[in-house]
């Protein structure tokens, strides 16, 4: 029997910020394209070259049955998956620096931080860019579900400025914080 394993994969593209217009309801840009709207977009002010991508760890062991072993493999195979996707975003953002020779890179993506600052919903332009996630094996539910469930997607951008959408995250207690709430909203 073949062993089962994590197999990592990356869509990426290059897209171009063609147009863009700052509303109440937050920024619209167009990249490729394809329009998107959102509060955390004033990110990409300066910005006319982003890196729209989808990062999975991969669907193989999605439907591997774990019924008959000990009652934390379930846990620890999601260890696992989060940590081959980890692994695959930093191996990612390393390979469009030295390849292209960029600085700092930054992402943002839909539906992280509060809802109000770029909806979920947004994940349909980034898949549209890419094939809706076909290549990958990552599909987009209804709710904008990203399965298999250990992917992330977003637009990578070049700046000196360092982003997180944890600055303007009110969640205290989100055990992927990466840095502390800035006490503004966007």
């Amino acid at each position: 029997m073949p062993r089962r394993r994590l197999i990592p994969k990356v869509l990426i593209c290059t897209a171009f910020i063609e147009e863009r217009e700052v509303l109440d309801e937050g920024v619209h840009i167009t990249a490729s394209g394809v329009p998107f709207c959102g509060k955390v977009l004033t990110e990409l002010a300066e910005v006319h070259r982003v890196f729209p991508y989808i990062i999975t760890c991969g669907n193989e062991m999605e439907d591997y049955d774990l019924s008959g072993l000990d009652m934390l493999a379930p846990f620890w195979l999601d260890t696992l998956k989060t940590m081959a996707l980890g692994a695959a975003r930093l191996h990612t953002i390393s390979q469009i620096q030295e390849r292209l020779g960029l600085g700092k890179l930054n992402s943002v993506n839909p539906g992280s931080g509060n809802v109000d600052i770029w909806p979920v919903q947004e994940l349909r332009g980034i898949f549209t860019l890419l094939d809706n996630g076909d290549p990958v094996g990552v599909f987009l539910t209804e709710s904008s579900l990203m399965i298999p469930n250990k992917t992330i997607s977003g637009l990578l951008y070049e700046s000196e400025k360092s982003f997180t959408s944890c600055q303007y995250c009110e969640r205290e207690h989100c055990p992927g914080r990466k840095e502390e709430f800035a006490g503004t909203r966007l």
